[in-house]
């Protein structure tokens, strides 16, 4: 269950001035394959940049389809408006 108790952010121990995130709650662990990997991350960009057509793409190529407003609001914890 991702919040803010379980992910934590602080300076890289290898590479100095970098960020790294570090998850303490180790449920949150699971493989996924390159094609989510790369539409979750194409889902994410929409959402940074507010490209609602690039939001409704990846949230089809994940299955999401005509509920995309919905997925984003989840993973944002915010309104979603066009």
């Amino acid at each position: 269950d991702p919040h803010q108790s379980n992910v934590l952010l602080r300076e890289h121990p290898k590479k100095k001035g970098k960020p790294q995130i570090v998850l303490v709650d180790h449920g949150l662990y699971k493989r996924l394959d390159p094609e989510f990997q790369e539409s979750y991350a194409r889902l994410w960009t929409g959402i940074v940049m507010a490209d609602i057509s690039a939001i409704k793409g990846a949230c089809e190529s994940l299955g999401v389809d005509k509920m995309y407003p919905l997925l984003a609001a989840m993973l944002t914890s915010r309104p979603f408006d066009e």
